[in-house]
């Protein structure tokens, strides 16, 4: 090893690029990390893979490896690696018409906060505080419109609109104001706004957490007035808040991606990082609530850079949430090198990462409601990767709320968020989290983000829609407003248009979903709509199962070559435009995704054979894999392989 390393270190390398690239057919998001010398070409080293890297990365890794922080990091002698994660999915709200709330009961809890007055709807001038209270304004607007109440929920657009112009120039009142205004600092290169809270401007702390705030309002507002968010109007103002905590390269006025590592995958929130144990990130829901509003906002204004960049920033949060906060692949029963918390930790997850570690705490409580909590609000349609996996998430509500009394939401002290813990709640059990809810008859405070009429609305909603379907890669879309949920083997499908034409959703179980101009619409099990590439009427069965070419022939095979290395191979009837692999095996190296290493034969049949050959260090004598593959064309739609659904895998294979 150390022979090797010292040979290695003679290719020098002067600077690392990390650059993404976003698959509009699927949402997946492909990260690339390039090893450049000093003349910018391409340096072969051993580049260190820290485990989100390693795990979805088809990428062939040495022997050598060492333990981090974040887990083993598995060293590949290469002069770049790809690895390849999930877009989970945004709406602007969640739709009207699903679930059995009651309407009049929800009309009655939107004017209760209406009639509180504007003066109420925020008190605070600061940038994190007032940034939460306008959240909560644009989830209720929205949520008003979509029930109809379009006067009630023009009015909550008319106090966005007022507060964030007063934000958005210096001298509302015709002098320069005293607080609730913005400032560029030339010399640290940041947007400052005032007041600051929480060491936003002495320590530049958390810009992404409430800035975040900022944009999810302006992007509700942006979607029902285009005009409001143009070139000539508060659309500038609104890019520069994005540009401080996400800019894209080579800004001249902000870094890049300020708050945000490309090399984790997450962001850190201290601004100094002067701590003994590094850097910190705690809420990594307030993040994702920050870049998806980038998607919402890309999206409302027609711009695929901010889509995209937004979908990048978001789809790495959530998976490092998912890989570094709760160490799933623990839960699922893996040890060894994919277990990335030390052997004597013993809780399911942790809510503060440092850059030496990771603690179970928060920076202000001690309670299990917040530790585990401040991992789950804002809960709105940015943050539905908290829902990924359900039977993990019942596991983690019952240790969040192990210090309740009754082991509900319900049991809770004031000021421990017990809304925020139905809403948590419903996406595991919906049933409960509205039973308990209603053992309350709404005596309760909520959490200073959340709104009666939100909680009651999101648990009942999800009451309905079960758990989340989508967003781990299984199931795909080819739009990053459209997500799937599944309640006890009946899938709903959720697509938003932001545009002004019709368009047609296709998710990658082969259910097409057509979606008039500016509107919502909802798919149950593929049987209510699909376009006209689909063929002819369907069975549930047969919609929520694959596109209509998925009844061809279809060949999946494992086998081991003369050398000794295993290879995958799958026939599609025709060429396909993309195909992917998915393998899972016995050892360590577990699920990775095969996105392009594929070569392709045509047949004389007219069919086209697709082969992944994989290095035989994967492998030792007892070995098991199962595979299947994802293609798709755009006159054939999605296939899997061998399918004719996405939980069909191969035969057994026994190296």
């Amino acid at each position: 090893m150390i022979a090797d390393f010292a040979n290695m270190a003679h290719n020098r390398v002067s600077k690392v690029n990390i650059d993404y690239s976003v698959n509009h057919d699927t949402n997946m998001v492909s990260i690339t990390h390039h090893y450049l010398n000093a003349q910018g070409q391409p340096v072969t080293t051993y580049a260190g893979m820290l485990p989100m890297n390693w795990k979805n990365s088809s990428q062939q890794v040495s022997d050598y490896k060492i333990r981090s922080a974040r887990g083993m990091v598995k060293f590949a002698k290469t002069s770049d690696f790809t690895y390849t994660i999930p877009f989970v999915g945004v709406l602007p709200s969640m739709p009207s018409g699903i679930g059995d709330y009651d309407k009049t009961t929800l009309t009655n809890l939107i004017d209760e906060f209406l009639n509180k007055g504007k003066d109420a709807w925020n008190t605070a001038t600061d940038t994190y505080w007032s940034g939460k209270n306008y959240g909560k304004v644009a989830e209720l607007a929205a949520i008003a419109r979509n029930e109809g109440l379009t006067q009630r929920a023009d009015r909550l657009i008319a106090f966005l609109k007022g507060e964030l112009e007063d934000w958005f120039r210096a001298d509302t009142s015709g002098s320069l104001d005293i607080n609730k205004y913005f400032y560029y600092d030339k010399t640290w290169n940041t947007l400052l706004g005032l007041d600051e809270s929480f060491g936003a401007h002495q320590q530049l702390n958390d810009h992404h957490f409430h800035y975040g705030y900022f944009v999810r309002a302006a992007a509700e507002v942006c979607r029902v007035d285009a005009n409001w968010c143009s070139k000539s109007e508060w659309g500038p103002m609104i890019e520069m808040v994005i540009r401080d905590y996400a800019a894209g390269r080579n800004d001249p006025m902000f870094p890049y991606a300020r708050n945000f590592d490309p090399a984790n995958g997450f962001s850190w929130a201290s601004g100094h990082a002067n701590f003994a144990l590094g850097n910190n990130n705690e809420s990594t829901s307030e993040a994702a609530n920050a870049y998806g509003a980038i998607v919402l906002y890309g999206l409302a204004t027609n711009q695929q850079d901010l889509v995209d960049r937004g979908m990048y920033l978001h789809a790495s949060t959530t998976s490092s949430y998912w890989e570094y906060w709760n160490n799933i692949d623990r839960f699922r029963g893996y040890t060894g090198d994919r277990d990335n918390f030390l052997s004597d930790y013993n809780k399911m997850t942790t809510s503060i990462i440092w850059g030496n570690g990771s603690v179970f705490s928060t920076w202000f409580s001690n309670k299990y409601a917040h530790i585990l909590g401040i991992q789950g609000l804002p809960l709105s349609p940015l943050v539905f990767h908290v829902g990924e996996y359900a039977d993990y998430l019942a596991d983690y509500v019952k240790l969040g709320l192990s210090q309740s009394s009754n082991g509900k939401p319900s049991g809770l002290g004031n000021d421990e968020w017990r809304d925020v813990w139905w809403n948590i709640l419903s996406m595991t059990d919906g049933d409960a989290a509205v039973d308990d809810f209603n053992s309350m008859n709404m005596n309760y405070t909520p959490e200073s983000g959340e709104t009666k009429a939100h909680t009651y609305h999101w648990i009942h909603t999800f009451k309905k829609l079960g758990h989340l379907a989508s967003g781990t890669g299984d199931l795909t879309a080819d739009n990053p407003a459209a997500v799937a949920f599944d309640n006890n083997g009946v899938k709903t499908y959720l697509a938003y248009n932001f545009t002004d034409t019709p368009e047609t959703v296709h998710f990658s179980d082969g259910t097409s979903v057509n979606v008039p101009a500016h509107s919502f619409n909802t798919d149950t099990a593929g049987s209510s709509t699909t376009d006209s590439n689909s063929g002819s009427s369907q069975t549930d069965d047969s919609a929520s199962s694959g596109s209509s070419t998925s009844n061809q022939t279809q060949t999946t095979s494992i086998s081991k070559n003369a050398q000794g290395q295993v290879v995958y191979q799958v026939t599609f009837p025709q060429a396909m435009s993309e195909v992917r692999l998915f393998a899972r095996h016995s050892k360590s190296e577990g699920n990775f995704l095969v996105a392009s290493a594929l070569t392709s034969v045509r047949n004389d049949d007219g069919t086209v054979t697709y082969t992944y050959v994989d290095p035989v260090n994967r492998y030792t004598s007892g070995t098991t894999a199962i595979a299947r593959f994802y293609g798709f064309s755009p006159s054939a739609g999605q296939i899997f392989m061998p399918g004719p659904g996405t939980d069909q895998w191969s035969d057994t294979f026994t190296y």
